[in-house]
């Protein structure tokens, strides 16, 4: 399942990851302004896809803009899914995240 992730990326799910995923949205509260925007945003575009006999998916063109993506795509691993970015973005992003100070704050937050 192709889906809009944050951060201008593309997040790409198993079906089953995608299932435990939209769950969790359903526990949210229907008249919950937030949730319903977090559903929409998530809910709108999403693609189930599959891999040609050369190992290729098609992107849509909605999700293609949503990322941004150009010529280059960056495939990232993040636990339950998979992310792509357009590789420049991907750069710049990785470029601005210290990820020393993330985790340090993480773990004084027991978060980590």
């Amino acid at each position: 399942m192709l889906v809009k992730g944050l951060d201008d990326c593309l997040w790409l799910f198993s079906k089953e990851e995608y299932e435990r995923f939209v769950g969790s949205m359903y526990q949210q509260e229907a008249f919950d302004p937030e949730a319903r925007r977090t559903r929409r945003f998530f809910g709108a575009g999403t693609e189930e896809i599959e891999i040609d006999s050369a190992g290729r998916i098609r992107i849509p063109a909605t999700l293609r803009d949503h990322a941004h993506l150009a010529k280059d795509v960056t495939i990232a691993g993040s636990f339950d899914r998979i992310e792509l970015w357009d590789s420049e973005r991907y750069a710049t992003y990785s470029e601005q995240s210290d990820i020393d100070e993330l985790t340090a704050k993480l773990s004084a937050e027991g978060k980590l």
